[in-house]
């Protein structure tokens, strides 16, 4: 049984760009302006995956060991520092194996053979040379200054196998990254029933470049822009000398970016840019000629550009097989919920007027029908006390995270605790093609100004019948699979995720823009 008293917290990593305050997030734009997501496509690829899991789990007291000593910590502290400071102006060395990409593609036969499910087309998916991808995903262990990334970067981008409680289900759980998606499309592309070798035979070229992973070496360290601006325009000059992008400019192609789009958006005219251009955060990448056609998967895009597509977060959770889905999806439904409302999520001291620090507070004013978690105050790299918090939880409070959207948003979605949201970017102009078409049939949304000026969420949150909240949960526990990934290389499940819906939708995207050459 799942223990209700147990503590919860944020899913958000701790690395993801510096926060910007509310009051400064190009608010002065309506929201209206934005560009629309494309109508949700309803191609059907299905995606038949026989293959062994050999992934290494890693238990679950691995992440809670108990504290050490003052001195010890202190001793371990100075350390890293100086270890920091000796390797920060360099690009970091390889201090672990690392790791690799270990999906078998599909047979060459049934790659070229004719498919009826390949109706809006084939994908063709570039071999890179290896320091565009598989050099980077090697350099895992020093990837970022503070943590080893090889575990959850490993078993194809979805991470180490997990043991967790039995309650939780048994063999669907990783830990995954957050900003593991670019390894994880690079596996499932390279499997794709729709993928061909023959790039005169595709209707979509796909580019596996680790932009994500590369940028992330140098946003937490002291570099220039030349650092970060380096192998991204290398791989621009490679890509845009090849006949298969002068075919079309590059329209035919698409990337996954494992990050959010501020991340490459370095000298952008744009509020965002203006506050942070003194630190010179991130890279061009966005920015430059060659990226105005082809179309971008994203964590987190912006709603100003319509060559992005916004996709799900990777979350811990990775079926390999309907049953597994249906597994997880009954534990969501049958969830004992004692809590009115929760949030997961630490303050802003730092900022005036800090929104979160306001849902905090109306958290503690509701008592026994709310919890919170603040990941700055405990451990948040493991899945368990989210997922606990969140299936306690009838309503999950979400604001913007440290950018508009966050993690902690799926992982809220897969454990069927509908989210409360308080920006429209946070999710409704973000994840068009994965999230219900009716947002109030899933979601609640509260105007943040209200809330400033004193308006009561838990009053807001009681006027919910029992019978209109297990409508909105249900609707969430049935569109679970648009919120989730497989497992690369090792899935018998049918059912279409996250990954095919994205797919669907670009490869049908494509093909408009080919018919009408005007189009972006």
């Amino acid at each position: 049984m799942r223990a209700s008293s147990s503590p919860s917290r944020s899913s958000s990593s701790s690395y993801q760009t510096p926060f910007l305050p509310e009051e400064a997030t190009m608010s002065s734009i309506p929201e209206a302006q934005a560009h629309e997501s494309p109508p949700i496509p309803t191609l059907d690829l299905p995606v038949h995956l026989h293959m062994e899991d050999k992934a290494q789990k890693v238990p679950y007291s691995s992440f809670y060991s108990r504290s050490r000593p003052v001195l010890t910590l202190i001793i371990f502290l100075f350390v890293v520092v100086v270890v920091s400071l000796g390797t920060r102006h360099t690009t970091p060395s390889v201090s672990s194996p690392g790791v690799k990409l270990s999906v078998s593609p599909l047979p060459t036969s049934s790659l070229e053979e004719d498919n009826i499910f390949c109706t809006a087309g084939r994908m063709y998916v570039y071999d890179l040379p290896p320091q565009f991808n598989a050099d980077l995903l090697m350099e895992c262990s020093s990837l970022v200054p503070w943590t080893d990334l090889c575990p959850a970067l490993d078993n194809n981008g979805i991470g180490k196998a997990l043991d967790l409680p039995s309650w939780m289900g048994m063999g669907f759980w990783y830990y995954t990254s957050q900003f593991g998606g670019e390894v994880m499309y690079h596996a499932r592309m390279l499997e794709h029933p729709c993928r061909t070798l023959d790039p005169e035979k595709a209707t979509a070229f796909f580019v596996p470049f680790y932009a994500g992973l590369d940028v992330a070496r140098y946003l937490f360290v002291p570099s220039t822009t030349t650092q970060r601006d380096k192998l991204t325009h290398s791989l621009l000059d490679w890509l845009s000398s090849t006949d298969t992008w002068k075919r079309n400019g590059g329209k035919d192609h698409f990337f996954m970016i494992g990050r959010i789009t501020w991340d490459f958006r370095r000298g952008e005219s744009s509020l965002w840019d203006r506050l942070w251009r003194r630190s010179g955060w991130g890279s061009d990448f966005f920015l430059t000629p060659q990226m105005r056609n082809p179309l971008r998967l994203i964590i987190e895009k912006s709603i100003f550009d319509e060559q992005e597509i916004a996709v799900p977060y990777p979350t811990s959770f990775h079926p390999t097989s309907d049953s597994h889905l249906a597994q997880w999806q009954a534990i969501v439904r049958s969830s004992k919920r004692d809590l009115l409302f929760s949030y997961a999520g630490g303050p802003r001291p730092q900022f005036p007027n800090d929104f979160r620090s306001l849902l905090l507070e109306q958290c503690k004013n509701a008592s026994s029908k709310c919890r919170s978690f603040d990941c700055s105050e405990q451990r948040c790299e493991h899945p368990l006390p989210a997922m606990e918090l969140f299936l306690d939880s009838t309503f999950c409070l979400q604001p913007r995270g440290d950018s508009f959207t966050r993690r902690s948003i799926f992982d809220s979605l897969i454990a069927g605790c509908i989210p409360v949201f308080f920006w429209h970017r946070t999710a409704y102009l973000q994840y068009g093609w994965h999230l219900p078409t009716k947002t109030d049939s899933y979601s609640v949304y509260i105007d943040r100004k209200e809330v400033r000026a004193g308006k009561s969420i838990e009053k807001i949150l009681n006027g919910f019948s029992e019978r209109r909240i297990l409508k909105m949960r249900e609707t969430l526990i049935t569109a679970i699979p648009r919120f989730v990934y497989k497992v690369p290389g090792n899935s018998s499940a049918n059912f279409r995720d996250a990954f095919d819906i994205a797919i669907d939708g670009v490869l049908r995207l494509i093909q408009e823009k080919i018919r009408k050459p005007n189009l972006p």
